[in-house]
């Protein structure tokens, strides 16, 4: 899987970037068709720091949403947003988000997931994510409001 992940193409903009949990969602509930609808009329990626994430915790998911993320994946690439910071490095993480929007840390405690809303940022990108605790919030949704960036729960969300 991890040269799977290797070869997928890069982009350097995307409409709609996926956070790690709604990535793994995705395919666990079987909604690759409506990632496929949404493909083929949207800029679709995750970024480099998802990747890394996805290929850190992919050994905990089972064997049939495995497969059925690399069926998706060989033919219907979603492309890689490539950023400068890698999971784990929580100090990289904060000066990364901070030269983006120094206030977003305010509204999002945890760096590592603020990294997903500064990459969005610097698209004006919108992201669909599963993570009610840091990213999916009223807070951060009101923050953002005037930013461009608009969270959204899941696929069905988004095309409404």
């Amino acid at each position: 899987m991890k040269e799977l992940f290797k070869q997928l193409p890069q982009t350097q903009t995307a409409e709609i970037l996926l956070d790690t949990c709604a990535f793994y969602y995705i395919f666990q509930h079987h909604h690759e068709k409506q990632l496929l609808e949404l493909q083929t009329k949207k800029i679709v990626a995750l970024t480099s720091f998802n990747i890394e994430e996805i290929l850190h915790t992919l050994h905990h998911i089972d064997s049939h949403t495995r497969n059925r993320i690399n069926h998706h994946l060989k033919k219907n690439p979603l492309p890689i947003l490539e950023i400068p910071i890698h999971p784990g490095n929580r100090k990289a993480e904060q000066t990364y988000v901070n030269t983006i929007d120094s206030h977003l840390l305010n509204h999002i405690p945890d760096p590592s997931d603020a990294v997903l809303i500064a990459a969005a940022l610097t698209l004006s990108a919108n992201v669909i994510t599963k993570d009610k605790h840091h990213l999916f919030t009223a807070e951060l949704k009101n923050y953002l409001s005037n930013k461009k960036v608009h969270i959204y729960k899941t696929l069905h969300d988004l095309q409404t």
